[in-house]
């Protein structure tokens, strides 16, 4: 009897809240991304309280800039190669260039402080679609 693989997607958690906002959601590609700018909470400083923390960082941001350029922009949050198949830490250390074992070991800590998650595809929720314009002026 065989059993059925199922796929795990990297997903980043708070994606809609953190990573969005009402100009990105307009955008069907994304080439930048909002990022917040605080270094003084606690999951930034547990980051970064490690040998090796300042690389750990680094795939963050890498894992945030993949996630921001899914094909389908209602997908954005998750970890797809071109395609739709889901990255393992191998492929994203290639493309993000750091060293797979580094890589390896930043996604396992992202995952335990809750930044990341992975999810099978049926347990991926599209991002709300962009409110429609009132078409009513403020200025009026």
């Amino acid at each position: 009897m065989a059993t059925e693989l199922t796929l795990l997607y990297f997903h980043i958690r708070g994606w809609s809240q953190k990573f969005e906002n009402n100009r990105t959601r307009e955008l069907k590609f994304m080439d930048w991304v909002p990022l917040s700018n605080r270094m003084d909470t606690d999951g930034y400083v547990e980051l970064l309280d490690h040998s090796d923390g300042p690389a750990h960082f680094a795939v963050w941001i890498a894992c945030v800039i993949i996630a921001s350029r899914c094909e389908n922009p209602a997908l954005r949050g998750v970890l797809l190669r071109d395609g739709g198949a889901p990255h393992t830490p191998s492929s994203i250390a290639r493309q993000c260039r750091i060293p797979a074992p580094i890589c390896e070991i930043a996604i396992d800590r992202l995952q335990k402080m809750d930044w990341m998650e992975s999810v099978s595809q049926s347990k991926i929720v599209p991002l709300p679609k962009p409110q429609d314009d009132a078409g009513i002026s403020h200025n009026g």
